[in-house]
């Protein structure tokens, strides 16, 4: 019998909190918020935001890299401006670094 095939969870540090979590939907608004707590015991660095697709309908204003130390917060704001009608959907990635090791967090951006 072959091998099962399983998903493994991608690594996170169990110490960042996300709010709302891993979607930021946009709804009506102009404006989303992803807010980020570090319960690390060092700090993290938040660096190379992109995006899937590029759709220009999404925009970063918050400049990274962003440092966030330990027992502090931030946020990141991301701009929405439609470009055409329809469901707008991209994922933002961010690479999350404590200490020596960075792990790249995805981020669904959308828009009905």
């Amino acid at each position: 019998m072959g091998q099962l095939f399983t998903l493994t969870p991608s690594p996170r540090f169990d110490c960042l909190k996300l709010g709302p979590g891993y979607v930021l939907d946009f709804g009506s608004a102009a404006q989303a918020t992803l807010s980020l707590e570090n319960g690390c015991a060092d700090a993290l660095t938040l660096a190379n935001p992109r995006t899937r697709l590029a759709l220009a309908d999404f925009a970063t204003e918050t400049a990274l890299p962003l440092d966030i130390a330990a027992a502090e917060s931030a946020q990141i704001r991301v701009n929405f401006s439609r470009s055409v009608a329809g469901l707008r959907e991209d994922i933002l990635f961010v690479d999350v670094t404590q200490a020596a090791t960075t792990l790249r967090y995805p981020i669904t951006l959308r828009a009905e």
